[in-house]
């Protein structure tokens, strides 16, 4: 799918409970060298939605496009400065998928998973492939 040499990289569970806030924006992985001087997206990321998601649950926030934004002097590469928010809120698409909904995306895509103000759990899957060590 990405290359020879892509992998599981990362199994993940994001269960936002009730009452979880805003999780700040965030990548999933600092970008690899193969996407700051190549260019190339080696890393993806798959949500497994297990429960129908309304407005109310806390649903995922995405910003398209920002997969190539640079922040490197950031917390471990994955979180960028303050100073950009407001470009991920602008660029911000929430997402409301159902049970069963399968999502791919960049793995470098800032996104973050917003405030849960139902009575129940949001659980979802998150599995991180690619070829990281490039």
């Amino acid at each position: 799918m990405l290359g020879s040499d892509d992998r599981i990289i990362e199994v993940g569970f994001d269960i936002p409970f009730p009452g979880a806030a805003d999780q700040p924006w965030h990548r999933d992985f600092a970008v690899p060298d193969a996407t700051t001087k190549g260019r190339r997206l080696n890393l993806l990321a798959f949500n497994m939605t297990t429960a129908g998601t309304r407005a109310e649950h806390g649903p995922f926030e995405i910003a398209p496009g920002t997969q190539w934004d640079a922040f490197e002097d950031c917390a471990g590469g994955m979180f960028p400065p303050e100073h950009l928010r407001p470009r991920y809120e602008g660029r911000a698409l929430k997402k409301l998928p159902r049970r069963g909904d399968i999502a791919a995306r960049s793995a470098l895509t800032v996104h973050r998973g917003t405030a849960n103000r139902s009575d129940e759990p949001r659980p979802v899957p998150v599995i991180g492939a690619g070829d990281r060590c490039r």
